[in-house]
């Protein structure tokens, strides 16, 4: 379960770039933040911190959200590409999405639903 500060709604392009967010938490354990294209963008790609990245801060990442609950199931998603901070190849996979990714990554986690509730935390 995350708890969140604000509503996002689905059926974004992977390609839109919204405003930034002011990170007003340190993107710290259990964190959900927005990745950036750069500064003063955020894409719609989020990520959950599993250690302290901090460092990320000054770099325009915006915590939006906090895993209030489950966070053993997301330590159980499988990242296709371990002790590669790049990650997968981005253009790839949003021009050619899951029939490009998942023959190369099998293994790869996908999730299918994510549900968001209000919350303080």
């Amino acid at each position: 379960m995350l708890s969140c500060r604000r509503r996002y709604h689905k059926g974004q392009s992977k390609k839109l770039h919204t405003p930034p967010e002011t990170a007003f938490r340190s993107s710290c354990v259990r964190y959900v933040t927005y990745a950036t294209a750069g500064p003063d963008t955020r894409t719609t790609q989020v990520f959950i911190n599993y250690a302290n990245n901090s460092g990320l801060d000054s770099q325009g990442f915006a915590p939006f959200a906090k895993v209030v609950s489950g966070m053993e199931t997301a330590e159980r998603i499988v990242n296709p590409t371990p002790g590669n901070s790049n990650g997968i190849n981005q253009f790839a996979y949003t021009e050619f999405g899951n029939a490009w990714l998942l023959p190369k990554y099998p293994n790869t986690t996908l999730i299918d639903l994510g549900t968001f509730h209000e919350g303080e935390n």
